[in-house]
């Protein structure tokens, strides 16, 4: 297998040792390393004291990337907070869309059910439509 390292970040102390990192790798029963190259490290973002990571918490913990320490992540930080904007309103206009294509989808199935002469209370239930909607649709007919 090739070398592999699982991190896990976490908020507080998972293992209530008070450390600020654990490094976990298999062992057999008589407390040999299994060397196949597999580690699990968890970090504890809030440890409070001053450790070699110390800053990289910090800079994964901030909001702001004025706030960091890291040249690297304080440039990816920027890039992600410009497109978040830009993805926002993408969201916003595909949201626009398919509720307009919802309420299309409904307007015709309403349309169906009056044209079988479908009792208004049953067409609310099965279309999921208020009252006022399919009023809305009878009248445009």
């Amino acid at each position: 297998l090739a070398d592999a390292c699982v991190i896990f970040i976490c908020r507080g102390d998972p293992i209530g040792k008070g450390k600020p990192m654990y490094r976990f790798q298999m062992k057999d029963q008589d407390n040999k390393v299994l060397e196949d190259g597999q580690m699990t490290l968890i970090f504890n973002a809030d440890y409070p004291g001053d450790w070699e990571y110390k800053k990289l918490m910090d800079d994964l913990k901030s909001a702001d990337s004025k706030d960091m320490h890291y040249d690297v992540l304080k440039e990816r930080m920027k890039t992600i907070k410009e497109k978040e904007g830009e993805i926002m309103e993408a969201g916003h206009v595909l949201e626009d869309y398919l509720k307009k294509q919802e309420d299309k989808m409904k307007s015709e199935f309403v349309v169906n059910l009056l044209k079988e002469s479908i009792p208004e209370e049953t067409i609310v239930r099965l279309a999921d439509v208020t009252p006022e909607f399919v009023k809305l649709v009878q009248a445009q007919l």
